[in-house]
């Protein structure tokens, strides 16, 4: 029997592959500009989000919401590269998330991208010739990934038990990589 990390990986991988194609953070290493315009696109979407997957009550779950916070390293990014995070537009067509198990999904996608991030913020910054300090998001910088995604697996497989709970992960999570595609998809790449 698959785990709900595992399972939710599978339910979800072609909407992963789908955002990683509409997003194509490789190519945005290819000017500062286009650097800053991603950031400021994630920090759009992110910082929303965040801030509604915080009001859950993540302790039921032995989740220690903090660990996850990844909005301000954004926002310490923007401003490192000139850009006040107040003046970035945000998204407000967002995932639902008003049950733990659908917030676990939204988690699941956020907590995940971390895991590429490092790639991400290596490749910007030998590219671009880019301080550490605009690369702060994709560094995870202050928080340790690989304990933080083992923690998050775990209480996911804890929390997410029953088939309904299942349900509501797998579709905010699908929704979650949704609003990405299309929110920094469209930030990025600007339709004529």
């Amino acid at each position: 029997m698959l785990s709900a990390r595992s399972a939710l990986r599978d339910a979800t991988r072609s909407h992963h592959e789908h955002v990683e194609r509409v997003i194509d953070l490789p190519s945005r290493a290819s000017s500062r500009e286009a650097y800053a315009g991603m950031i400021q696109a994630f920090y759009g979407l992110h910082a929303p989000l965040e801030a509604r997957l915080a009001a859950l009550p993540w302790e039921t779950a032995g989740v220690d919401f903090d660990m996850y916070r990844r909005a301000d390293l954004l926002a310490s990014d923007l401003t490192h590269l000139g850009v006040s995070p107040d003046a970035v537009a945000r998204s407000t067509n967002l995932p639902r998330t008003d049950s733990l198990a659908a917030g676990f999904g939204a988690l699941y996608v956020l907590v995940g991208a971390t895991l590429g991030g490092q790639l991400i913020a290596r490749e910007a910054q030998s590219a671009l010739d880019l301080p550490d300090d605009v690369t702060r998001f994709f560094r995870s910088d202050g928080h340790d990934i690989g304990p933080a995604w083992r923690a998050f697996g775990r209480a996911l497989d804890g929390a997410v038990t029953t088939p309904e709970a299942f349900r509501e992960a797998t579709e905010a999570a699908e929704a979650t990589f949704e609003a990405f595609g299309r929110w920094i998809g469209a930030a990025t790449h600007p339709t004529p």
